[in-house]
């Protein structure tokens, strides 16, 4: 599962605290990605 799903499925089924892995934050990416996605997060209500 990509960031999108994993937010999608935590957000439909009433979860709030996630445990994202490499492949949903991206540590190799670009310095602002970690910082939109968890403004994503925050957006949504999860941790």
């Amino acid at each position: 599962m990509d960031f999108d799903h994993v937010v999608a499925l935590a957000t439909k089924h009433g979860i709030s605290q996630l445990r994202m892995i490499g492949k949903h934050i991206g540590p190799k990416g670009p310095a602002a990605e970690p910082l939109l996605k968890k403004a994503i997060l925050e957006a949504k209500g999860l941790q």
